[in-house]
């Protein structure tokens, strides 16, 4: 089947949303993903927006301590950054993809702090002293 690439898919064509045993529903493979597979955006953080906005993909996946799924920045441009999932690991036909929210967490904050901490050395003059 040929695909236009000007037609939104909300969800790489390898996964879909199904019923998930660890909270309501839960993003599934539909076939075998290998380890460091790019599934696509799930959150996209913008400036006219205080927090981020969730594709389907960031919307339906499962936190786990033990997840089989991370994000990294795959876009970053000015204040805007786009957020991609990739697979930790082989992903077998029928497995569950999933997230530690506490690791995202985490990545959120070292992004913000990194950001405001170049910027403040950006803006402070060269010879004001930084607070500690």
């Amino acid at each position: 089947m040929i695909r236009n690439k000007f037609y939104y898919n909300p969800l790489p064509e390898e996964l879909e949303i199904g019923e998930s045993e660890i909270d309501g529903h839960g993003i599934f493979a539909t076939t075998e993903i290998e380890e460091g597979h790019d599934l696509g955006p799930t959150h996209i953080k913008m400036p006219i927006y205080s927090g981020f906005v969730r594709t389907p993909l960031g919307g339906y996946i499962n936190h786990d301590e033990e997840p089989n799924c991370y994000l990294s920045i795959n876009f970053e441009w000015d204040d805007y950054k786009i957020f991609h999932l990739f697979t930790r690991r082989k992903i077998l036909e029928g497995e569950e993809l999933l997230l530690d929210y506490d690791e995202w967490e985490r990545v959120i904050r070292a992004e913000e702090i990194l950001c405001c901490s170049i910027c403040l050395e950006e803006e402070r003059p060269a010879n004001a002293k930084q607070k500690k």
